[in-house]
């Protein structure tokens, strides 16, 4: 097998340390309570998708346009159907269009950087005698491959517009969406990002966008807002202000939604009736968000749209599931 695939695993580790040191960046944060958006950005956000003549008039318009691709075909094939249908206001369009494309910016400056690569992990997995691990990563860079193969055949300008997608579909209410936008996956961090209108837009409504979320009934709604509530770890969590009491309760609703242990430490700062407070609210959470159902615990993160197969997962995210 080619030594260089082995580095795929090496640059994820980069990526991911990256991503965490963003956490000294400490960004602005609402006046808004914990968890919420200002008034004009949730009676936005519910005023979306209602009736009237402008829902009637996007009916008609969708009468002539072509039927949604089916998931996983390649994104050059896709492309055109889900461009149609997003500028025609489909946010189910709109959200697979966006992370295809920020899968195609992500995996071309994965790709960009291979030099930089550590050691290489399937070479030594192979050595070592696992050659289970050794296959999975020169999978994974073969997927990555095929993928830019792909990308590489859509339109120069279409490539930029994939944080214009994603944002779109999440204003427009998709779930997952609104999710993959507040994680502010979409940024270009190679500089520049936080002068933007977009990033001022981005730290305005993605705290409410969690928690719309979270009352849609989405999994990966509650590990973002644990984290949030619990520190400033991750790029979107410093905008949310720390509360121990609530980390505790989305501890214990992870625990009650995807079976996540729950060690002592999250509570160690909570008096008995703070600890109380926190196991009704999120019995009320599991109840009244997800119908006290269990879930597998795969659809706890946002699947991040690049850099990874994803192996296990819905294959269309967009599209949630009933």
């Amino acid at each position: 097998m080619p030594g260089r695939w082995g580095k795929g695993a090496g640059r994820l580790a980069v990526a991911i340390a990256l991503l965490g040191g963003l956490a000294w960046w400490a960004p602005w944060r609402g006046s808004s309570a914990p968890g919420t958006a200002p008034a004009s950005t949730t009676e936005r956000g519910a005023g979306e998708g209602r009736g009237g003549p402008a829902q009637a008039k996007a009916s008609i318009r969708r009468t002539s346009l072509p039927p949604l691709p089916p998931a996983g075909l390649p994104l050059d094939t896709s492309a055109p159907a889900l461009l149609a249908r997003a500028d025609a206001g489909d946010p189910v369009a709109a959200c697979r269009l966006g992370e295809g494309l920020l899968r195609c910016r992500d995996i071309a400056a994965w790709e960009a950087t291979d030099a930089m690569a550590g050691t290489d992990m399937a070479e030594s997995f192979a050595r070592s005698g696992n050659l289970r691990a050794a296959v999975a990563i020169d999978e994974q860079r073969l997927w990555r491959l095929e993928q830019l193969a792909h990308c590489d055949a859509l339109d120069e300008k279409l490539k930029t517009r994939g944080g214009e997608f994603l944002a779109r579909a999440a204003r427009a209410g998709n779930r997952h969406a609104m999710v993959a936008y507040a994680s502010g996956i979409h940024f270009d961090h190679r500089g520049g990002y936080a002068a933007s209108r977009e990033f001022d837009d981005w730290r305005r409504d993605s705290p409410g966008m969690l928690q719309r979320a979270l009352q849609a009934g989405e999994p990966s709604a509650v590990m973002l807002l644990l984290m949030a509530y619990q520190d400033d770890s991750n790029f979107a969590s410093a905008l949310i202000p720390d509360d121990p009491e609530r980390a505790y309760a989305f501890h214990l609703l992870a625990n009650r939604l995807f079976g996540y242990t729950v060690s002592d430490d999250y509570a160690r700062s909570l008096d008995a009736a703070a600890m109380r407070r926190a196991r009704e609210l999120a019995r009320q959470m599991h109840e009244r968000h997800f119908e006290g159902r269990k879930l597998d615990g795969k659809l706890a993160h946002v699947l991040p749209p690049a850099l990874q197969r994803p192996d296990g997962y819905p294959q269309d995210p967009c599209v949630p599931e009933a």
